[in-house]
């Protein structure tokens, strides 16, 4: 990883690792908030309704931002900024369409739905919540924006403004005007909004030619007549997968081993998001597609370095989640050793972060949508066996002994795509020039940060 590729990922990571903590305990309070102020039955209305937000976004095209923020890295790379600008456009276009449709849908049908849910008085707060659809495509548009330029400080005060609003928001509507669940959800949209109007001057300065720039005219479903119709169906698969298999859990253990399971995922999923060097890596991966040596050498040392923080979470986190889930979670103790033995589906993961964005900037989606079906499969047929012969902790067992197969076929696939490429064991455990380079910015930027 050269000297100036460097530095924008390790400032990258930074702003994004900072953030994540940041909106954690931004999160932490709002839930707080929500809880003493809302009654366990307004509570769980508020999550009826905003459960509506998740179901129906499948119809606004998930996964088509990674094959949008390769395809426009490609063409930035080149120097084609008609190509950035035209596939920037054919984007918000069509999300626009598909957000439309879908709002119409939620807001006119909100009586309909109200009754399919069983609650008709539901139908106002699925109104409100319907606003989300149309903010959808600007907000998309300004994070996939903010990537292809690699502005990782600008998106991370963007997450932050939007929890900022929302904190202020809520005590506004709770206290101020005495609104209760209609105040919740109004705060989650409204949040949106004002977010987008705080950061839309920056936005607009990111590369202010651009705008003047006459983009190239495509197809109106350019995206879904090539290779992104294959990233919208690996993602379709990917949310399959997750849902399968909680089913299978609840089949063959019960209900509380699947809330055990619950539980120990979402841990797992906060301890990745600690180190997202794979969120800077998507973005900037495409844009040195064209120079095979350094894409190359950037694909294994993301995978390094990704590997290497992973390993320092998972050791604190396996030492201290015995204290943690007591203090914290007692009725959940039981999940201790099961999230200890999960903490090894980290390395897997570490691979596959970053092999998904390579095979986004190589235009290999349709790969990775065959690769989703074996991952299925895998779960499907796996799954139950290890749950079978192992009970409680097959749980683990088959969660890493999937994604390791699903790992090493991509790594396979790659190989074959890149006939230059491969990984070697000592390369992890080896210090180049490199390596040097970024312990040396890595360990300025702590002491600039311990100074202050």
């Amino acid at each position: 990883m050269e000297p100036s590729i460097s530095s924008v990922v390790g400032r990258g990571t930074f702003y994004l690792a900072v953030t994540t903590v940041v909106l954690k305990i931004a999160s932490l309070v709002s839930v707080l908030l929500v809880l003493n102020y809302l009654t366990v039955r307004e509570y769980g209305i508020a999550e009826l309704v905003i459960t509506l937000v998740p179901l129906l976004s499948l119809f606004l095209l998930p996964g088509l931002n990674t094959t949008v923020i390769a395809d426009a890295g490609i063409e930035k790379a080149r120097g084609n900024y008609a190509g950035v600008k035209g596939l920037l456009l054919n984007y918000l276009q069509l999300q626009s369409l598909f957000a439309v449709c879908v709002w119409v849908a939620v807001f006119f049908g909100a009586s309909m739905l109200a009754t399919w849910y069983g609650k008709g008085n539901l139908a106002p707060l699925i109104q409100i919540v319907s606003f989300g659809f149309l903010l959808s495509p600007l907000r998309s548009f300004v994070q996939v924006f903010q990537r292809v330029y690699l502005q990782f400080s600008q998106q991370s005060v963007f997450s932050v403004l939007e929890e900022a609003w929302k904190l202020a928001l809520l005590g506004f509507f709770f206290f101020g005007l005495h609104w209760r669940v209609e105040g919740l959800l109004a705060a989650a949209v409204l949040s949106q909004a004002l977010a987008l109007i705080c950061i839309l001057p920056y936005f607009l300065r990111i590369d202010r030619s651009l705008w003047r720039v006459t983009g190239e005219r495509l197809r109106f479903w350019h995206f879904l007549y090539l290779h992104g119709k294959w990233g919208v169906f690996s993602t379709y698969l990917g949310t399959v997968g997750k849902n399968i298999r909680p089913w299978i859990i609840g089949f063959f253990l019960g209900t509380e081993a699947v809330g055990l399971y619950a539980v120990v995922m979402g841990l797992v999923g906060h301890a990745t998001s600690l180190f997202p060097l794979e969120q800077v890596m998507s973005p900037v991966l495409p844009q040195y597609l064209s120079d095979k040596e350094r894409f190359y050498r950037l694909i294994a040392k993301a995978v390094k370095y990704q590997f290497l923080g992973y390993a320092l979470i998972s050791i604190p986190a396996a030492f201290f989640s015995p204290w943690f889930f007591a203090w914290l979670f007692p009725q959940y103790v039981p999940a201790v050793p099961l999230f200890q033995v999960m903490l090894l589906l980290l390395t897997s993961i570490a691979f596959d972060a970053i092999f998904s964005g390579a095979f986004y900037a190589l235009r290999a989606q349709r790969s990775l949508f065959f690769a989703s079906v074996y991952k299925l499969l895998l779960t499907a047929l796996l799954t139950p066996v290890f749950l079978i012969f192992f009970g409680f902790f097959g749980i683990a067992y088959a969660v890493i002994t999937i994604n390791y197969l699903y790992v090493f076929e991509r790594y396979i696939t790659l190989k074959r795509l890149l006939p230059g490429f491969r990984l070697r064991a000592r390369d992890f455990f080896t210090i180049d020039e490199y390596d040097q380079f970024v312990i040396k910015k890595f360990s300025q930027a702590l002491i600039r940060i311990f100074k202050i």
